[in-house]
């Protein structure tokens, strides 16, 4: 299953690390992971990086939802894209 990382980055310190976690649990369960935390945005503004991620979104299989998903816009879009599609929804609490 192609797993899509989501979660806050704006504003957060060590978010990258927070995605680096779940990539590896994700990869040790089998999945193939796509995490955006990994792609260079330097000159993006917010509307080009959050279509940006619908797009790579688009070619998974389900959304990994980490710890405070809630208070990041970004999330909540991917959250609401992936509910609409019908994808496969784990929350970092399901993986511990």
């Amino acid at each position: 299953m192609k797993i899509y990382i989501s979660g806050p980055m704006a504003g957060i310190e060590g978010y990258e690390k927070n995605f680096k976690v779940a990539e590896v649990k994700m990869k040790e369960s089998g999945h193939e992971v796509v995490n955006p935390a990994e792609i260079d945005v330097e000159g993006m503004d917010r509307e080009e990086i959050l279509d940006m991620d619908l797009k790579l979104l688009r070619e998974c299989d389900g959304i990994c939802m980490l710890k405070g998903w809630q208070q990041s816009c970004g999330a909540n879009r991917e959250y609401g894209f992936a509910l609409a599609e019908r994808m496969g929804v784990m929350f970092e609490e399901d993986e511990r």
